[in-house]
């Protein structure tokens, strides 16, 4: 767990969202984002979302760990991401050898009453490692998929707050066409009531140019750029997740799939 000055990363954050010219996403209730909304406008609504409040306990250290609520704390926001998925490995069958992009990790959002010195148990999951890579010339010889993202969650006096899915691991060739991406994680029920956003998925391996494919984007940025590098020289290997939550990019010519992000929970209070 680290603590983070709010006037410095609001003001980032402020600038970022200025920055783009999509349109932010409304939120409103029972209307999740989807894996494709997520895709598009993750900047704009990783801007909307983080609306820090007065201050923030950031835990990204995959596994368990505990936060009790300090004094005179009656209210509080969680947001919560699960793990990307991996990147998965390629190896040296042609057009059908590149692997497809991890998908990215579901988050949720809860913000309400708390009471002083409740104790919480946070799990934050780990990223989903990079498929390997094979030598073989076989179609879907060798060559693995991307491991799935760990969950994340947190709970507290027997109520589930978050609950998020981690995304799923890019995918290998096996009938003849190129891999696919992994599909985005989804959100879990939760018994508290919670914001729901589906992770983004990774995309499919490209044929022209000859590419592993993209991890997906999760509310904190882009997932990891899959291969694209030529054939016989360094840089076959995807890319790992650049930020939390999501998805590693896919190899090419017979290289390991880049690593998801590992998930993150964010307290305000």
């Amino acid at each position: 767990m680290m603590t983070v000055c709010k006037t410095c990363i609001l003001f980032c954050a402020i600038m970022y969202h200025n920055a783009s010219a999509a349109v932010p996403y409304t939120f409103t209730a029972g209307n999740p984002i989807s894996a494709s909304q997520m895709n598009s406008n993750f900047s704009t609504v990783s801007a909307s979302v983080l609306n820090f409040g007065y201050n923030m306990a950031i835990f990204t250290t995959t596994g368990s760990q505990t936060w009790t609520v300090p004094a005179s704390v009656s209210w509080l926001k969680i947001t919560g991401t699960a793990g990307g998925g991996g990147g998965a490995g390629a190896n040296n069958c042609g057009s059908f050898g590149p692997g497809g992009g991890g998908g990215s990790g579901s988050s949720q959002f809860y913000k309400g009453a708390v009471a002083t010195g409740l104790v919480f148990t946070i799990v934050v999951g780990a990223g989903g490692s990079g498929g390997a890579g094979s030598a073989s010339s076989i179609l879907g010889g060798g060559n693995t998929a991307g491991a799935t993202g760990g969950s994340t969650t947190v709970n507290a006096g027997g109520s589930t707050y978050i609950n998020c899915g981690g995304g799923l691991g890019g995918n290998i060739s096996t009938a003849g066409w190129g891999a696919g991406g992994g599909i985005g994680g989804t959100p879990g029920a939760a018994s508290m009531p919670v914001f729901h956003i589906y992770g983004g998925g990774g995309t499919n391996a490209t044929l022209s140019p000859l590419g592993g494919g993209a991890g997906g984007a999760s509310i904190w940025g882009s997932g990891g750029v899959g291969s694209n590098a030529e054939h016989d020289i360094t840089g076959n290997t995807g890319n790992p997740a650049q930020t939390y939550g999501s998805g590693g990019g896919g190899a090419r010519w017979g290289s390991a799939g880049g690593t998801g992000g590992a998930g993150v929970v964010l307290i305000e209070y």
